[in-house]
């Protein structure tokens, strides 16, 4: 008995079609994996050189916000930004379109002074999916960075990073702060320190030190009290001086005002400084009066007033302070607009010499006081009050039997930097 088998169907080349026909899917994996993941990679690179270019031109428009007013007349922001690019690898000659805008032409910023656009496009180089197609694909980047000038919002800064006393009450002394809080920065035990009668009253105090302050007899701190706090940095530490060479020189040798009836000066440079007594009546007109030498001394029972201006005082020797002590009136106001807006007296960064307001008549110098290694000193005299916005310095010292009022008020005090990415 006889058994037939069938012999099985040869199928020649079977495997091999199936194994072509599957590797499509997986090619196309492969080239999703590893062509998305540079894109992402080339995508976050870009981006970040968009976001550092567009930060470096808001930096140089800030540097030259006196000159320029938020605008790049002078191309620095611009060339700012196309050097940072141009370090990424992002440039022309690699293929790649570098755009800077300033103002914005795109997004919510369109046209606004102050803001710098980057647009950054580049190639990206096809690897597995250039099976599927040709030619580079295209990564893009934008970042819009604003540069503007902000209130920083305190009353009293005392820089100083260590020392007793940095912030000093004495005697009779009673000095409020309105509106905004005090910082002490030194990290000693008694930066804060109120002898005698004295009174310091704030809404909080934010002392480095722990507890940071000391008191004897009937003296007080009255306000919240913060202990081992974080200094607070300068924040005029960015603010340019004024360019003794941008002003006219209005005086070669020191100023002498004296006697009595009615003088008005203008802005500019005053070699040797300013000097007012008698019964003078001195009317600055609006600007920047910079004191080349020989400070600022007033006194007699004159008259001083002035409306939208600076006093920028550049000693020359230990003696070359600004003294405020007469028995007369003195009305004066910071700028209304531009970089120096909200400052009345700005001390040159370096110079530790002494900023001396007195009470003994009527003083009221409304603006920011401020002189990063010198010492602002306030002195009452009876009904003799003082009157500022705000104080930043290396030291304060309140002393005599007269009241201080130091009322922040946001319009009235300077302004510091403030750069950011808004978009």
């Amino acid at each position: 008995m006889s058994q037939s088998r069938r012999r099985p169907r040869i199928r020649r080349a079977q495997v091999a079609v199936l194994t072509a026909v599957s590797l499509v899917p997986v090619l196309g994996a492969v080239a999703f994996v590893t062509d998305g993941g540079l894109l992402l990679d080339q995508r976050r690179r870009v981006q970040a050189t968009a976001d550092a270019a567009a930060l470096a031109g808001a930096y140089e428009l800030y540097r030259h916000y006196a000159q320029s007013g938020g605008m790049d007349t002078n191309g620095a922001a611009r060339a700012a930004a196309l050097e940072i690019a141009d370090r990424a690898g992002y440039s022309a000659s690699n293929g790649c379109t570098v755009e800077v805008n300033i103002p914005p032409r795109s997004g919510i910023h369109v046209g606004r002074v102050g803001y710098v656009e980057v647009q950054i496009r580049a190639p990206q180089r096809r690897t597995f999916s250039a099976i599927f197609g040709s030619g580079d694909l295209s990564v893009a980047g934008r970042a819009v960075a604003r540069c503007r000038w902000s209130p920083f919002r305190a009353g009293l800064i005392v820089l100083r990073p260590q020392g007793r006393g940095t912030l000093n009450a004495v005697g009779n002394a009673r000095a409020d702060v309105i509106n905004a809080p005090v910082y002490v920065n030194s990290s000693d035990a008694a930066g804060g320190l109120a002898v005698g009668n004295s009174v310091v009253s704030a809404p909080q105090f934010y002392f480095g030190g722990a507890p940071g302050y000391t008191t004897t007899g009937s003296a007080a701190f009255r306000g919240a009290i913060h202990s081992s706090q974080t200094p607070v940095p300068d924040p005029l530490a960015y603010l340019p001086p004024p360019d003794p060479s941008a002003l006219p020189v209005r005086s070669t040798r020191r100023l002498q005002l004296s006697g009595s009836g009615n003088v008005t000066l203008l802005p500019g440079v005053y070699v040797g400084g300013i000097t007012m007594t008698g019964r003078v009546n001195v009317t600055l007109m609006p600007g920047v009066y910079y004191l080349q030498g020989g400070g600022l001394q007033v006194s007699g029972q004159g008259i001083l007033t002035g409306n939208g201006v600076l006093i920028y005082n550049d000693p020359r020797s230990s003696a070359d302070d600004v003294n405020i002590s007469g028995q007369g009136r003195v009305e004066m106001s910071a700028p209304a607009a531009g970089p120096y807006q909200g400052l009345v007296i700005y001390q040159r960064r370096d110079a530790t010499n002494t900023i001396t307001v007195s009470g003994n008549g009527q003083t009221r110098i409304t603006g920011t006081y401020y002189t990063a290694n010198g010492t602002v000193r306030f002195v009452g005299n009876g009904a003799g009050d003082v009157l500022a916005s705000q104080v930043v310095t290396s030291q304060a010292v309140i002393t005599g039997n007269g009241r201080l009022f130091i009322d922040y008020v946001e319009s009235q005090v300077a302004r510091t930097r403030t750069l950011g990415l808004v978009e």
